[in-house]
């Protein structure tokens, strides 16, 4: 169901800017989760509808379209399907759906990419679900073959980091093996990898292939061989190692 931001905040679809955040002021205050009384749901609820009447092109796309859509989340999906609703274009346009899709897949793109000193794209279960369903959404309508194998290849990525976010971790095994192999270019899936081996407890399995990867970032990326020293220093002490496992330590250290 569709939610009244206004109707959140108490205010008119007239409302100034400063009445809107005036009455969000008042009710965050009211509502607050860290009072005697306060309502965290209710809470989240207050900011959510202030977070989008209080900026103006937000604002301008939830009175148009009933809701607003996300830069890196699947905003060319959200567009076409606006288009669809609003009468702008029809569903069977395959120029069209083309173009849109392969937007979707652009801005999915940009979510992989680790940001600053990452090791791997900081995203929410919640996100995974999102990029998921716009992927899933995508790809019922591609005609483009090329652009159906790539957006298969990446819902296997997806499908990795649900499973592990989600604590399915013998899947998420499986299915980070299978990104890796079908996914090349994303240098970061072998961390997913390796931390699924580890909570799955397939330690052995997680040591033999985190000195395979640890060979590949000193050629590639030799400045996240710290993580990777350290990450071996933490298997070793599931494998109960723990002479080994204190002098890998020491060479992070040192």
């Amino acid at each position: 169901m569709q939610k009244d931001y206004y109707k959140i905040l108490g205010v008119s679809k007239n409302a100034s800017e400063e009445e809107i955040k005036k009455a969000y002021h008042r009710l965050a205050h009211q509502y607050h989760p860290d009072k005697a009384g306060g309502d965290e749901k209710k809470f989240k609820e207050i900011s959510e509808a202030y977070q989008i009447l209080s900026n103006k092109e937000k604002r301008v796309q939830y009175d148009r379209f009933g809701q607003v859509f996300s830069e890196g989340g699947g905003g060319a999906w959200g567009l076409y399907e606006t288009l669809i609703r609003t009468g702008y274009v029809q569903p069977d346009l395959a120029q069209l759906k083309s173009t849109l899709t392969r937007r979707v897949l652009d801005e999915f793109e940009g979510l992989l990419q680790p940001q600053g000193n990452d090791l791997v794209p900081q995203l929410s279960i919640e996100a995974w679900q999102l990029q998921s369903q716009r992927l899933a959404a995508a790809r019922a309508v591609v005609l483009d073959p090329t652009l159906g194998a790539m957006i298969d290849r990446r819902s296997t990525v997806v499908e990795a980091g649900l499973a592990l976010l989600g604590g399915r971790t013998a899947k998420a095994v499986d299915l980070a093996k299978l990104a890796r192999k079908e996914n090349p270019d994303l240098k970061w899936i072998p961390w997913y990898e390796i931390v699924a081996q580890t909570r799955a407890g397939a330690h052995e399995a997680a040591l033999e292939n985190l000195e395979s990867f640890s060979r590949q970032l000193r050629q590639e990326n030799p400045g996240q061989l710290p993580y990777a020293t350290t990450m071996k220093a933490i298997i070793l002490q599931r494998l109960e190692r723990w002479d080994d496992a204190a002098q890998t330590f020491e060479i992070v250290l040192n």
